[in-house]
């Protein structure tokens, strides 16, 4: 029987969740990390708790601040483990974004 893949990490904020999960690399580039949100609710009729991936106004924020914590634990991952585009590596080794504001 095959084993069932495991998530690397869940992050939880309320009934928001974020699910990291770490999936082979095409051509041993090394892993490639995928987050999956999902809204959690307890179903009134049957008293069990259900996920959603449809996210109403109230939990856009909450879901906001599970990416951004998604995407920290995602990044600091080992250059070993998960290579970083070189851009990326740039803007940490130097400190300053990649990103330009425009009439900048």
């Amino acid at each position: 029987m095959a084993t069932k893949n495991q998530p690397v990490k869940e992050v939880r904020l309320g009934r928001i969740k974020a699910v990291i999960w770490k999936n082979p690399g095409p051509n041993g580039n090394g892993p490639l990390f995928n987050t999956t949100l999902a809204r959690l609710y307890k179903e009134p009729e049957s008293d069990t708790w259900k996920e959603s991936q449809s996210l109403g106004r109230d939990d856009l924020l909450l879901a906001w601040r599970r990416v951004t914590r998604a995407a920290a634990v995602v990044v600091d991952k080992p250059n070993a483990e998960k290579p970083v585009s070189e851009p990326y590596q740039k803007s940490r080794q130097t400190g300053k974004g990649t990103d330009r504001t425009v009439g900048s």
